[in-house]
């Protein structure tokens, strides 16, 4: 059955140029089924494949056209000569025209003072932010101080009560 089903793919394949490197590892099976002890009828099948395959392999190499270089010389890249300006200097911005170099400097110095602007309005946000947190700083200590000052007072109070007293203050304030 399978050597069936290959004998099929085989002459389903024939055509392709892939045939060989399909079948090589088909083959080299079927030529080892040769060797072991099988029915005549199977043995048969699996010559007839191998003797196919093989006229099939050797048809298809024989008429593959491989790859060959080219016959034509390639064609030569052009090049073009650089262009010198004998007045040119490297770093010096501008150009030959007048209102484009004028242009250009006026967009450098604008670009300038923006970032001189951003530089100060971030300073201004620091400074700014640096107050904010000393304000804080100081009415939480304000407010820690007084806290600390009512709960003193509260217990210079409370120290000069009896226990019992104390019973007492409780329970008129729950009331």
């Amino acid at each position: 059955m399978t050597i069936q089903l290959l004998a099929e793919f085989a002459e389903l394949y024939a055509k392709f140029d892939a045939f060989p490197e399909i079948f090589r590892p088909v083959l080299v099976v079927v030529e080892e089924l040769a060797k072991v002890s099988l029915p005549k009828a199977v043995k048969d099948h699996a010559a007839a494949l191998c003797t196919s395959v093989t006229e099939a392999t050797q048809a298809v190499e024989s008429s593959k056209a491989w790859l060959t270089l080219q016959k034509r010389k390639p064609m030569a890249i052009k090049e073009f000569n650089p262009r010198f300006d004998m007045k040119y200097f490297p770093g010096k911005r501008g150009s030959k025209d007048p209102e484009t170099t004028n242009v250009q400097k006026l967009k450098a110095q604008v670009k300038k003072e923006t970032k001189g602007a951003r530089r100060e309005l971030k300073k201004d946000n620091h400074f700014l932010a640096g107050e904010k947190l000393k304000e804080r700083k100081e009415k939480d200590l304000e407010y820690s101080q007084r806290i600390t000052s009512i709960n003193k007072m509260l217990d210079r109070d409370q120290q000069g009560m009896s226990p019992s007293e104390r019973l007492r203050e409780k329970k008129r304030k729950f009331k």
